[in-house]
């Protein structure tokens, strides 16, 4: 999954971003977590 499909889900679900660029804080938070690796440039898998 791309940051940007996953931002657009959390968007549709109502999601309040607190920060004011909210991909780029997400795409940090994703690539931190355990269990979640970058498969190409913005895509993740978890594992």
């Amino acid at each position: 999954m791309s940051v940007a499909e996953i931002l657009d889900g959390l968007n549709a679900n109502g999601y309040k971003f607190t920060s004011p660029e909210p991909k780029k804080n997400l795409f940090a938070r994703i690539y931190r977590l355990k269990g979640v690796r970058q498969v190409g440039p913005g895509r993740f898998t978890a594992e």
